[in-house]
């Protein structure tokens, strides 16, 4: 029941997709509901398959090799799929499964090979995802969407060809909906705003700077970057964010100085997508000009893995560093090659991630943090190790001459008050 028969039918049956011979989408909604009304005993999944990059594998080879493409992987799925009713939508393909004639784990696999076979050496790629056991009470197009709000999760993810439909998932997406509602309002109305993190001198526990973190409080709640910073990346509103929260940082060391209180140094996170934009390297010196402060007093902080990036990349941080500002490397265990870029990107400090510090419990991990502090040394760049929570650790890392320490054993991250009454008068014994 994968296709309707066309002995019978004129080639311009437009409830039949050429290319493919699945059903075009309007008419797989009335045949899958007929279908599963004509199975009372039997439950049902949705699977979806999204061919990536349709578009530019047409623009790069051609439509007819766009149309190979998808009508090869119709194959795949016909004769993996025989008694599913199945449909095309452009890049897309929609099937309802019987859940006994659900694919097992290992025929599944042997029908991403065959596609991956299909689409290998091309800009093309294939993810799926299922909605299992639906209800039957809910119409095709809800369950086709609901599978489709699944790949929307892992677009652009070419290593992520898999995901399965969750009631869980649906909450998320209602949820990101609300906050994207509410983005506008929470920028007009400041919503966003820093907090910090201490740096402490390993050797002498005194403060010598922070790193800044966003965090947005509207009238009802605090809602913490885990749930806003992924889904602002994705949509671009992170830029905004970044900016924000750089200004702030900028206003408070202003203020600093205007009141002679010691400057140091507050690092700030800044996302890939404002890296890369067009002239942010002078926007942001402008921001420190324009505010009037050293821009040494704010570093910018990146992970390793975004720094060890392509040359559009190292270009443009090495933008930033032509404009006096001094770069932070985080996430260090997400690349610890990155020494290795040193000579294309002269960086000012280096930090070592929860992942390393995690390490800690174990003799070789303590090698691996001891001698990551030894090459930082060598290389001449100062190192810090954050999310330090015990004693233990407070020790080690002293005996081995790291140089700053980030974590809770000192400090959480705390308002802009308490950060300045701890960086004067030190920590509360």
């Amino acid at each position: 029941m994968v296709e309707k028969s066309t002995e019978n039918t004129s080639i311009e049956d437009n409830s039949i997709d050429q290319l493919t011979g699945f059903y075009n989408i309007s008419s797989f909604t009335d045949v899958a509901h007929e279908h599963i009304l004509a199975n009372p005993k039997s439950s049902f999944d949705c699977l979806a398959a999204y061919v990536a990059n349709m578009d530019k594998l047409n623009s790069s080879e051609g439509r007819a090799v766009g149309d190979a493409v998808l009508s090869g992987i119709g194959n795949v799925l016909k004769e993996a799929l025989p008694n599913a009713v199945g449909a095309r939508l452009a890049d897309k393909f929609f099937f309802i499964i019987d859940t006994k004639d659900r694919p097992t784990e290992v025929e599944t696999l042997a029908i991403l090979n065959k596609v991956r076979q299909i689409t290998a050496g091309k800009d093309a790629y294939v993810q799926f995802a299922d909605y299992r056991n639906f209800n039957k009470n809910l119409s095709t197009s809800t369950v086709c969407d609901r599978a489709l709000l699944a790949l929307s999760n892992i677009k652009d993810e070419r290593t992520i060809w898999y995901i399965r439909y969750t009631d869980k998932l649906n909450q998320v997406k209602n949820r990101e909906h609300v906050l994207e509602s509410h983005f506008d309002r929470a920028i007009s109305e400041g919503q966003f705003f820093p907090v910090l993190q201490p740096k402490f001198d390993a050797k002498h526990g005194r403060v010598v700077g922070a790193e800044a973190l966003a965090r947005w409080k509207d009238e009802h709640e605090m809602i913490f970057p885990i749930e806003f910073i992924p889904l602002f990346e994705k949509d671009g509103h992170i830029t905004e964010i970044d900016e924000v929260i750089f200004r702030k940082v900028c206003q408070y060391q202003k203020d600093r100085d205007d009141r002679g209180l010691t400057p140091l140094p507050i690092s700030v996170n800044i996302s890939k997508r404002t890296i890369l934009m067009k002239d942010a390297a002078f926007k942001y010196k402008s921001i420190v000009e324009e505010i009037g402060i050293p821009v040494e007093l704010v570093p910018i902080e990146l992970t390793a893995v975004f720094a060890s990036g392509d040359e559009m990349t190292v270009d443009a941080i090495n933008r930033f560093i032509g404009e006096g500002f001094e770069i932070h490397i985080d996430e260090l265990s997400t690349k610890l090659t990155f020494f290795a870029h040193l000579d294309k990107i002269p960086i000012t400090m280096v930090k070592m991630d929860k992942r390393i510090m995690d390490t800690f419990i174990g003799d070789s991990g303590k090698v691996i943090i001891k001698h990551i502090i030894q090459m930082a040394h060598e290389l001449g760049i100062p190192i810090v190790a954050e999310s330090v929570e015990y004693q233990e650790q407070v020790d080690f890392l002293r005996r081995n001459k790291c140089d700053a320490i980030q974590g809770y054993y000192f400090s959480k991250p705390v308002l802009i008050e308490e950060y300045e009454e701890m960086s004067i008068h030190g920590l509360k014994k």
